[in-house]
């Protein structure tokens, strides 16, 4: 169970989270605390992760050739076709900066020559209006032989940009608490 947790952790900046929309989504700016699911494990343990926060705010976004471009900044070489949204450094819970460039981003995927920049772009810089989805989560994984529990906050960002969709997951660190902590929440 460790090194599963372990490899899901390892997720990052640019990939889709694994539940690709728990939620349906009523399109109105609102908050909403729901419980997604529990899951017992063997040993006393179990997980439980509740959103905490789910909204979706229409937004302006800006689209050039300077907001929208290809990095390889955070991936390890790999070549990142990333969009510029400024309003996730207030609408977010963490910072979902690039790496090396100092912008609040999302991405598309890899990029190629059938995905860049122009797949965005086409021909037609201006501004563009985008519903903007974040949803964090916590994750809350609890070993009752143990008496501890760990809690991550975990954030998925999604939006569609003329098409197409950026995604963008932010892991927090995991935090260990006493029990007694965690199964009131």
């Amino acid at each position: 169970m460790k090194k599963l947790l372990a490899l899901t952790l390892l997720a990052g900046c640019g990939f889709q989270p694994a539940n690709e929309d728990p939620l349906v989504d009523s399109g109105t700016p609102e908050t909403r605390i729901v419980e997604v699911f529990t899951t017992v494990l063997p040993r006393g343990q179990w997980t439980k992760t509740t959103v905490q926060k789910d909204v979706t705010t229409p937004i302006s976004l800006e689209l050039n050739d300077t907001s929208v471009f290809c990095t390889s900044f955070g991936y390890g070489g790999e070549n990142f076709l990333k969009v510029s949204i400024p309003q996730l450094d207030t609408l977010a819970h963490f910072d979902h900066r690039v790496e090396g460039t100092n912008l609040p981003c999302a991405a598309v995927g890899l990029c190629s020559p059938q995905m860049n920049a122009d797949n965005i772009l086409q021909n037609n810089p201006g501004t563009e209006p985008v519903d903007l989805r974040v949803v964090l989560n916590e994750k809350l994984l609890l070993d009752g032989d143990a008496a501890t529990c760990q809690r991550q906050l975990v954030e998925d960002v999604s939006a569609t940009v003329r098409g197409v969709p950026l995604k963008h997951h932010v892991e927090g660190e995991l935090e260990t608490l006493a029990l007694a902590d965690c199964t009131g929440r």
